[in-house]
């Protein structure tokens, strides 16, 4: 069985692909790649003139792919070698994707990065890029399937781009995970960056992160390094090397990454019960569910320590109990595919429906006398107050940058009150005494 591609998709693959596919004419332009792509036609193309690896030929590289997919939970896809001096490596397929790497990126490469380099495209099978990355290897990089470049817009093109740059990511970061270590991610975007075997030195990591972080100061802020970027994305395969190097070395070097690697590690066994679990789903997608349905959910995924905080709203009960916010390990900024430990506390927040009315009886509840709207422009000293005297003792604040619409607004300025999760609220809604409340300021800090 595959691994929850959900632990390796980042939160900018996940963004950016929901922005793709909200694009006009997006689902056209997959319903028309599918009435004229045939998968099995491209296969008879690499079988005809490609080199195909396989126990016979090329073992050892069929080897370090069988062992990478057993580890994921994936078939082995087709792999082929294409004479081309271009350092490159793609996947492509849909049902049976097809992985290919080119002469020139052997050559570049050192042998031992080569599994980095497999583990990288079936990273991406596994996160189920490869309809897409098709598509945009096809359509928009090469150009063969003409018949449908008309339907291709300038938008779509653009959104393609930007995602084809956050899957990456995604891809790397499986790769970090089946290496066990960013290290050999980072060597091998610096390979692909420019760095030969020739070289009588070994490859300085921390110089070429250093790269990343000295581009993020000068570009990535200003309009100049947006369209510096985009034109990099339509020039290149494998874009922003020093950047993919940077993040994933981040991400190998939180703790949690050690968590993850030990989930796949024993997911590859068949082990189930892990002590570290991902969440099934983003924040968002938990909440208007019924309440019902997300201690099913959380349950499901192993959490154990599930709570529930009522919300009585203001004007009258709700017909069934509806899901607002669900905090896990006292944390509401999470993402689909995050580890926490299945012992976390997991609160959830939910409005009141009718029956929950008469249990409500003995709860320690507060009765916010005002809506929401009230707090916004009032000073965030006199918000604090308020509330703490209504008896809420749990109160945090979360700065905001300075935008072009707050320009004039007194540095902290209330922006927005959130209670138990809800950020708009009527009067007299009633909150247990320890929900969380979050207090949104203007801050000093400009956007």
């Amino acid at each position: 069985m595959a691994i929850n591609p959900e632990v390796f998709i980042y939160p900018a693959d996940r963004k950016f692909l929901k922005k793709l596919k909200a694009v006009p004419g997006f689902s056209t332009l997959i319903k028309a790649f599918k009435k004229v792509w045939n998968e099995q036609n491209f296969k008879i193309e690499l079988l005809s003139s490609k080199l195909q690896v396989n126990e016979k030929q090329l073992p050892e590289y069929y080897r370090m792919l069988t062992d990478i997919c057993q580890k994921l939970g994936i078939d082995v896809p087709e792999l082929y070698i294409e004479s081309n001096p271009y350092p490159d490596s793609y996947t492509i397929g849909d049902k049976e994707p097809m992985i290919v790497l080119t002469t020139g990126l052997i050559e570049a490469l050192p042998t031992e990065l080569i599994p980095t380099v497999l583990a990288h495209e079936c990273g991406h099978i596994v996160c189920g890029h490869v309809l897409y990355t098709t598509i945009a290897y096809l359509v928009i990089k090469k150009g063969i399937i003409s018949s449908i470049s008309s339907l291709l817009s300038t938008p779509l093109e653009i959104g393609f781009y930007y995602w084809m740059k956050a899957s990456e990511y995604s891809a790397d970061k499986a790769a970090a995970v089946i290496d066990g270590t960013g290290d050999k991610v980072a060597d091998m975007c610096i390979y692909l960056a420019g760095y030969s075997k020739s070289f009588p030195f070994k490859p300085d990591r921390t110089a070429f992160i250093k790269q990343a972080e000295d581009y993020d100061e000068e570009f990535s802020d200003s309009k100049t390094g947006k369209a510096f970027e985009q034109l990099n994305l339509k020039r290149k395969d494998h874009p922003l090397c020093a950047v993919r190097a940077k993040l994933c070395y981040e991400t190998a070097s939180d703790e949690s990454f050690k968590w993850l690697c030990r989930y796949v590690e024993e997911e590859a066994k068949g082990i189930t019960d892990h002590d570290h679990i991902p969440v099934p789903c983003i924040p968002e997608e938990l909440a208007e569910r019924s309440y019902d349905e997300v201690v099913s959910e959380l349950k499901e995924a192993g959490f154990t320590n599930i709570t529930g905080r009522m919300i009585i709203p203001g004007d009258s009960p709700e017909k069934e109990r509806r899901t607002v916010a669900v905090k896990i390990g006292g944390c509401r900024d999470y993402d689909a595919g995050d580890l926490f430990d299945k012992k976390e506390s997991c609160v959830i927040s939910y409005l009141a429906g009718v029956a929950d009315i008469g249990r409500s009886e003995g709860k320690d509840l507060i009765t916010v006398p005002h809506g929401s709207s009230y707090y916004v422009g009032t000073e965030q000293k006199k918000a604090e107050e308020e509330l703490k005297g209504l008896g809420f003792e749990n109160i945090t604040f979360k700065p905001q940058k300075r935008r072009k619409k707050t320009q004039k607004v007194k540095p902290g300025t209330t922006v927005s009150i959130t209670i138990g999760g809800l950020d708009k609220f009527r009067k007299n809604t009633r909150f247990e005494k320890d929900a969380d409340v979050v207090i949104e300021v203007v801050s000093t800090e400009k956007e």
